[in-house]
């Protein structure tokens, strides 16, 4: 019937006169997923299907003189029981476990279990839907060793960079106070100055990486000033605006605007967002950083002339090892993790970050960050040089880190011995009481913990002001240099001026 409803085939089945419960039933049977009902007081099987026997490897008779506790294995029992009691006595709708089960020849499988309690005449049972989940299970546990041994080996690899990084920085600074140094030294200097400066980025990105994905980043909050944490990354990245001859405009509100964060980190975003810029900007290109705010944000934009991203890109630009094809010289655009790091660091600050591209018309990024109410002065970066001549002795293994660091402090006065295991820094020390100990915690005898823990011990040693020196600097590797008995954790390569300011001001004077 045309714009009617359409009449059954008097050929086709009926199931108008097949009682409900048998149709139940059958579906039941044949349900390609386990199912049973239990007594809700004793938890036994009152029925079970085929692929309920199926999945534990027991007849329907075998399963039924049992329990569904006794399927459960040992270990997962208690965690089963308390579940399905608070279950029960809750009364909720359904309740949803993974836990293992031993089958009828021994072997271990995990199953997915949805329970809700159903009520079947006068009888009150649980109705539970089983699946064998083994192998996502599995699979769920290879990607999770997986990803523990990528971060293992990129943490390994960024502290076992630290090493050559610190003795090439230390080189470094000795060329820069070398007397009557010819142009050609200085320009040597320059470059080895600036690539160990990349280098350590790297190395802290790759860190960050690892961290990112291991969610073991933590911030140190205090009120930043925005302007200030702005001008300290511009003046991280400057030689590189001047190496491109990019043009670099900066608009910054008169008043003082603070947020509550980490400045190190926040430094870190627009460093980012800066070296990104110029990454991806031609020489003589324009960057123009901007910050705005009203009563709840403030907002800090770098807007580019660069090649800008392509439409199918822009919605993962902010995923680890995502990246533009190539720079506008034509090399490869880096490892692609600075703008996940970015964006992670702003989403712990409470914030937000944003881009707006178009190829050839370059990019904009703005990150939007809460506003803190109280103001803050702004701070000016200078070089601390340590009044005092200091003994110290550098413990450290690795040659080249300690004949280096060594230098650096005999020309900034300090009187040095070094020493290249524990075992021989007990032995200076009893000749000669330090007051100051530069120790690297990854010593080839025993552990820098354990060394401090001595020297602690000993009436010679025990007031000496103790500095921890390590590739790794996490909040727990802090930490635990504090409790073995270290007054500061240093990481590699060692900032001098952080140090200057730690035995001017820090340490102790018998």
């Amino acid at each position: 019937m045309p714009g009617g409803i359409a009449v059954p085939s008097p050929n086709l089945p009926s199931f108008e006169n097949i009682p409900a419960s048998i149709i139940l039933r059958e579906m039941f049977d044949r349900a390609d997923i386990g199912m049973a009902l239990t007594d809700i007081g004793t938890r036994r099987f009152l029925r079970v299907n085929a692929k309920l026997c199926e999945i534990t490897g027991y007849s329907e008779r075998e399963l039924l003189n049992t329990t569904a506790i006794a399927l459960t294995h040992p270990e997962d029992r208690t965690a089963d029981a308390e579940s399905f009691e608070a279950y029960v006595r809750k009364e909720t709708d359904l309740r949803v476990i993974e836990k293992r089960h031993i089958r009828r020849n021994g072997t271990i499988i995990w199953v997915h279990t949805t329970t809700t309690i159903v009520q079947l005449g006068d009888v009150r049972c649980s109705f539970g839907i089983t699946e064998d989940v083994t192998e996502r299970k599995a699979a769920a546990a290879a990607l999770e060793a997986a990803e523990r041994r990528k971060n293992y080996f990129i943490a390994t690899l960024a502290h076992e960079l630290r090493n050559p990084l610190a003795a090439i920085r230390n080189s470094s600074m000795l060329l820069r106070q070398l007397p009557q140094a010819d142009e050609k030294v200085k320009r040597i200097h320059d470059i080895i100055d600036r690539q160990s400066q990349n280098l350590e980025h790297l190395v802290n990105d790759l860190l960050d990486t690892a961290r990112i994905t291991a969610g073991k980043i933590t911030l140190d909050r205090n009120y930043v000033g925005v302007a200030d944490a702005i001008h300290e990354a511009i003046e991280t990245v400057h030689h590189q605006f001047s190496a491109n001859g990019h043009q670099l405009s900066l608009s910054l509100p008169a008043q003082e605007i603070s947020v509550y964060g980490d400045k190190l980190r926040l430094v870190q975003i627009f460093v980012n967002l800066l070296t990104n810029a110029i990454k991806y900007t031609s020489a003589g290109g324009h960057i123009d950083v901007s910050t705005t705010a009203d009563e709840q944000e403030t907002a800090v934009t770098v807007a580019d002339t660069g090649i800008g991203i392509p439409p199918e890109r822009v919605p993962y630009i902010f995923n680890l090892f995502e990246q533009a094809a190539e720079t506008p010289s034509g090399m490869h655009g880096g490892l692609g993790i600075g703008l996940a790091i970015t964006k992670r660091l702003v989403e712990l600050h409470g914030g937000s970050i944003h881009v707006r591209s178009l190829p050839g018309l370059g990019s904009t990024f703005t990150v939007r960050l809460p506003r803190a109410d109280r103001r803050v002065q702004r701070g000016q970066r200078e070089v601390v040089v340590c009044r005092s001549q200091a003994r110290i002795l550098v413990v450290e293994d690795n040659a080249d880190v300690a004949e280096t660091m060594a230098l650096v402090l005999r020309e900034r006065g300090h009187e040095i011995r070094v020493a290249s295991d524990a075992a021989s820094a007990v032995s200076i020390a009893e000749a000669w009481p330090p007051e100051v100990f530069l120790v690297d915690l990854g010593l080839p005898d025993i552990h820098g913990h354990e060394l401090v823990r001595q020297l602690r011990r000993s009436d010679a040693t025990a007031d000496a002001y103790m500095i921890a020196v390590s590739g790794y600097g996490q909040p727990s590797d802090i930490r635990a240099s504090l409790a073995a008995g270290f007054d500061k954790h240093l990481v590699k390569p060692v900032d001098f001026d952080a140090l200057n300011a730690i035995l001017d001001a820090d340490r102790r004077r018998g």
